[in-house]
C-alpha cells in the first residue's frame, strides 16, 4: 500500500513541543494534521497520537474537534496531557487543558509485544478563563502547572489532579508581572 506523508511539527507555528518522549523510551506522542489538498489547507484539526517504536503502530488519542497539540507524558507514563482547541475552523477558540488515561496492555502470549489504550479523556482546569500555554507535570505526576495571561498578566496555575474534581489553585500574585514564554522580564521595585 501507499503512505501519506505528513508534516511534524504542524507549520507553520509548531515546534518541537508538538512532540514528546514518553517515560517508557518506546513511545512518542505527537500532534498532527494528516489531512491532504484542500482539506489540509483550510482545517485547523490536528489531532495527537501514540506511536509505537517497537511495533511501529499508531494509536490516535484525539480524533475530532479544532487544533490539538503539545502532548506532555506524566512522570508515572499513565497519563497524557494536551493542549485542545474545541472545534475546527475556529483558530480563537480557548486552550484547554485536557489530559487521558493511558492503559499499558500485558502481553497475552510470552514473547508478545505489549501496547496501549486511550482511556478516560476529560477537560481539567475548564473553570480558569483564560488560555493554556504550556504543560508541566510535577514530579509525582499528580499536579499539573501551567502559565496562563489572565487580566493581561501571565500567571501559573497548578491543577491538581489527586482529588475527585480537579482542583485548580494560582500560584502566582494576582501582581506579579512577568513572561514565562519570553527571554526577559519587567520587574518594578517597591519604591517606584
Amino acid at each position: 500500500g501507499s503512505e501519506e506523508g505528513y508534516e511534524l511539527p504542524t507549520e507553520p507555528f509548531g515546534g518541537a513541543e508538538q512532540l514528546d518522549w514518553a517515560p517508557d523510551s518506546r513511545h512518542i506522542a505527537y500532534s498532527c494534521r494528516k489531512k491532504v489538498g484542500k482539506e489540509y489547507a483550510f482545517s485547523t484539526n490536528s489531532c495527537i497520537y501514540v506511536y509505537d517504536i517497537v511495533t511501529g503502530g499508531t494509536v490516535a488519542v484525539t480524533t475530532e474537534g479544532g487544533y490539538d497539540t503539545d502532548p506532555v507524558w506524566s512522570p508515572d507514563g499513565k497519563h497524557l496531557a494536551w493542549i485542545s482547541m474545541e472545534r475546527d475552523g475556529y483558530e480563537a477558540d480557548k486552550q484547554r487543558l485536557f489530559i487521558a488515561d493511558i492503559i499499558t496492555l500485558e502481553p497475552e502470549e510470552e514473547g508478545q509485544n505489549f501496547g496501549l489504550e486511550i482511556g478516560a479523556k476529560r477537560e481539567v482546569a475548564a473553570s480558569l478563563d483564560a488560555d493554556v500555554s504550556g504543560i508541566f507535570w510535577t514530579e509525582g505526576s499528580g499536579e499539573i502547572i501551567v502559565p496562563a495571561v489572565v487580566d493581561a498578566v501571565q500567571a501559573l496555575f497548578s491543577v491538581d489532579l489527586g482529588k475527585p474534581e480537579p482542583e485548580l489553585r494560582r500560584l502566582t500574585p494576582e501582581d506579579w508581572w512577568f513572561g514565562f514564554d519570553v527571554p526577559f522580564f519587567h520587574s518594578q521595585a517597591e519604591d517606584g
